[in-house]
């Protein structure tokens, strides 16, 4: 499991925020398996409170993941996230299971 380190979090897009953003992180322990649950709403939880570094960081999560935030307009019968974002979820936890799941497997699955 990986943390950001202060290479990563500096590569990570927070060359505008300062450096408290990076010990929030680094304080709550957030790896690279639960970066796909930082948005906004968790990053008050986290001790991020100002409204556009939220919004920044939430943005660039989405990038660095490869994932859309949702419309909010979508349909309640949709999924409530993209497959890449369904697929990481689903990788979050540890364990043997999570780490041998791979996408293919996984689209195959959603698909059935």
């Amino acid at each position: 499991m990986w943390f950001l380190d202060l290479f990563g979090f500096w590569n990570f897009g927070y060359r505008i925020l300062d450096l408290c953003v990076y010990d929030c992180f680094i304080s709550n322990r957030i790896s690279g398996r639960k970066l796909i649950f930082i948005n906004c709403s968790t990053l008050s939880s986290l001790g991020i409170t100002d409204f556009e570094h939220m919004k920044v960081i939430s943005h660039e999560v989405q990038k660095l993941l490869k994932i859309r935030e949702p419309l909010w307009s979508r349909s309640i019968s949709l999924r409530h996230r993209d497959p890449m974002g369904l697929f990481l979820e689903r990788k979050a936890p540890t364990g043997f299971k999570a780490d041998s799941l791979t996408l293919q497997e996984f689209l195959k699955d959603l698909i059935a």
